[in-house]
């Protein structure tokens, strides 16, 4: 609980930080998200992890991003994950979570479409934007 307070502290206060050439634009964005982080943190609102994260993901990309389509791809990844985690030749619970996720990020299987994640060597500063 204590290393999530941190978390959601630490977050809240990068939403004040200004994008990179973004500096006027996306500053009402990360104005919101750090308030509701606020809120959050001072328990006026229920701390959500997932909330967080897309508070400061959606302020990057200047409001454009939807909370229900963000949980939506998150639960789905879930499912898959269960999925894989079902068929882990492993009987430690902990080691088949962690077996389930890097299966599901580096091995060509269905639940990925037999897609890996891979790192964009050219794009790999991450600055394109929506």
């Amino acid at each position: 609980m204590k290393q999530l307070l941190i978390f959601l502290f630490l977050t809240g206060q990068l939403c004040y930080a200004k994008a990179e050439g973004n500096i006027v634009k996306d500053d009402i964005h990360y104005k919101a998200s750090a308030d509701e982080i606020i809120l959050m943190l001072q328990g006026k609102q229920k701390l959500d992890f997932k909330r967080a994260v897309f508070l400061l993901e959606n302020a990057y990309y200047g409001g454009k991003l939807n909370y229900e389509t963000f949980r939506k791809q998150i639960d789905d990844i879930k499912t898959k994950l269960y999925q894989i985690k079902k068929r882990a030749p492993i009987p430690n619970e902990n080691m088949k979570n962690n077996w389930a996720v890097f299966s599901y990020m580096v091995d060509s299987i269905k639940e990925n479409n037999f897609k890996p994640y891979q790192y964009d060597l050219k794009k790999f500063y991450g600055r394109q934007r929506l």
